[in-house]
């Protein structure tokens, strides 16, 4: 007995996305790119925010970090005027408010060997410089008004000698207190005759040895 068998062969049709769920799946795909690049895009906006006060914040702390130092182990400290071609520092006379844009350092007994902090008029910016050598400079663009009548008219720049109650003195005095205060800005990224404005002010003491 012959059994007999018979295949048939099923052809099925090749499969493919209607029109509709092509349409559905680019959607999604333009949706998922468009906030992925939105949030890339404002995620470099505020870093071009933030970037100028944090830039801001380092250079401040860096100035601190340097005037703290200097002074706290000085000597001597002097205010007065700085001209830098004759190389030449000028303090502030008796009698007259210890105030002015620039200091003089003495780390020891050595009139040789000072530390000056000025600012710079031609370019607006505070520097420091040992010895009358190559300036340093710790902030740019610091605004200042200069000096009227031996004080500072509504200065954003000044170095002053006073005593613990926070007044400026007319002489010199073994106790003494460095105060600092100065205004600087800050160009914002990416915006044409835009600043940003900061202000510092610190008092600095001297150790007695």
């Amino acid at each position: 007995m012959k059994l007999a068998f018979s295949v048939e062969v099923v052809r099925r049709r090749p499969v493919a996305f209607t029109l509709p769920e092509i349409m559905v799946a680019m959607t999604i795909f333009a949706l998922v790119v468009s906030g992925t690049l939105v949030g890339f895009i404002t995620g470099l906006k505020y870093f071009q925010i933030t970037r100028p006060k944090l830039t801001a914040s380092e250079d401040a702390r860096k100035t601190l970090d340097y005037l703290v130092n200097d002074v706290r182990t000085a000597n001597k400290v002097l205010v007065g005027t700085i001209d830098i071609p004759s190389s030449k520092f000028t303090p502030v006379t008796n009698g007259q408010l210890q105030l002015s844009t620039a200091l003089e350092i003495w780390p020891n007994t050595n009139a040789v060997a000072v530390i000056h902090y000025y600012w710079d008029s031609s370019t607006g910016e505070l520097k420091r410089m040992n010895n009358f050598d190559t300036a340093q400079t710790l902030l740019n663009w610091v605004r200042n008004k200069g000096p009227t009548n031996a004080i500072i008219d509504n200065a954003t720049f000044s170095f002053t000698k006073e005593d613990f109650q926070g007044n400026i003195l007319r002489a010199d005095a073994d106790r003494y207190i460095i105060g600092v205060q100065m205004q600087f800005t800050q160009l914002e990224s990416g915006v044409d005759n835009l600043y940003d404005y900061y202000q510092l002010n610190t008092k600095i003491s001297r150790r007695i040895f």
